[in-house]
């Protein structure tokens, strides 16, 4: 999938028993949307040999910077499946390169081009293979967030000033939600010459929820209203809509961006190919 201005606002597919949607909205109080994504498509990559990638940036440096740095991020990552890693080269190693070229590109316009000085992103980036091992990148503040058992874990740590003291005990968590220095960020991509993910392994169940989004959703809903719209939707399309809507009908104050996987129980995936089968049927 191209550049932002060339994306869906939304979408969704299913595919080898995995359900997902993604979603992007400018929200109701920033003038341009500066997050960016990318969701492999099934009928364009070859999910069944290289796995399902997909990944989440939010922008940052005003004006147009953050959305440069943000497009530009989920452009590389989108080279995912046009190139073949090296015979044997792991996948980590190989998603590890394309975050150093990503970061080498955004740092790189930043600094030739007056117009996109200190410009970044965030970047958390997924990999699914074999429909359970999960592998993810993370660099910022977006999150990760597994529901399992209707029960929600945040997987990702954020890199922001707030996220550290908190961790470090210096605050309270009630203290981090309404702190004015919880959108400082403390790692990104593109602001230095190199820069280190963080990476995350799971092995995920059927049934399981995976949703990756940028602050502009999990600042402003809540857990228990993250879980509901996701457990509640027909789907995982479905869910990224609700989310989104509800985020604006809280005042929508930044971009809302997000991917939802959801790993199908066997009878599930069952139940949603007869129902293809059965449309238009007399």
């Amino acid at each position: 999938m191209g550049e932002s201005t060339n994306k869906p606002a939304s979408g969704g597919f299913v595919a080898l028993g995995v359900d997902f949607g993604f979603s992007t909205d400018v929200g109701r109080v920033r003038a341009r949307n500066e997050d960016n994504y990318f969701v492999c498509d099934p009928s364009a990559h070859d999910v069944a040999n290289r796995g399902f990638f997909f990944a989440v940036a939010d922008g940052m440096g005003g004006h147009q910077g953050g959305q440069t740095a943000s497009t530009l991020a989920a452009e590389v990552m989108g080279e995912f499946f046009n190139e073949a890693p090296r015979s044997g080269e792991p996948v980590e190693e190989y998603v590890n390169k394309l975050i150093e070229r990503a970061n080498d590109t955004i740092f790189n316009r930043a600094t030739s081009d007056p117009d996109l000085v200190r410009m970044g992103t965030t970047l958390t980036a997924g990999h699914l293979a074999d429909r359970r091992r999960l592998t993810l990148w993370h660099i910022g503040d977006c999150r990760a967030l597994l529901v399992r058992g209707g029960q929600l874990r945040q997987v990702t740590n954020d890199h922001s000033l707030v996220a550290d003291q908190l961790r470090q005990g210096f605050i309270t968590a009630e203290e981090a939600a309404c702190h004015p220095a919880r959108n400082v960020i403390t790692r990104a991509l593109g602001t230095r010459r190199t820069v280190k993910a963080d990476v995350y392994k799971e092995e995920l169940e059927p049934g399981d929820r995976l949703l990756i989004c940028c602050d502009g959703l999990h600042g402003v809903l809540s857990e228990d209203e993250l879980v509901k719209g996701m457990l509640s939707a027909e789907n995982s399309e479905a869910a990224c809509r609700a989310l989104t809507d509800r985020a604006n009908e809280l005042g929508g104050p930044d971009n809302i961006t997000m991917t939802i996987l959801h790993l199908l129980r066997p009878r599930s995936f069952w139940n949603w190919v007869k129902g293809v089968f059965s449309q238009g049927q007399p």
